[in-house]
């Protein structure tokens, strides 16, 4: 699983992520998104299903991001056995 870059994004922005995961079969398994906020537990975000259409690729739409949505993303075969990370930071 790979996604890349840190993201600044101003309050009330929006950002998509995107998730790579080349050589993965999600013929039987669903992405799940997750983030972790600083000095927080993990949290679970959600689960998407794979497209065919878009090929490795998994997406992420947010909208009117807040500071609270400050965290590490991370992207997950569910269950959980492949991560990726990327940070996005609202500031």
């Amino acid at each position: 699983m790979e996604l890349k870059t840190i993201s600044f994004i101003n309050p009330g922005g929006s950002h998509k992520l995107t998730c790579t995961a080349s050589g993965l079969d999600f013929d039987n398994y669903w992405l799940a998104w997750n983030r972790q906020a600083p000095g927080k537990g993990l949290e679970w975000v959600a689960t998407v299903t794979h497209d065919n259409n878009s090929k490795d690729e998994f997406y992420l739409q947010m909208n009117q991001l807040k500071s609270e949505d400050t965290a590490v993303y991370y992207c997950a075969r569910d269950p959980h056995d492949s991560w990726g990370t990327v940070p996005v930071i609202t500031a």
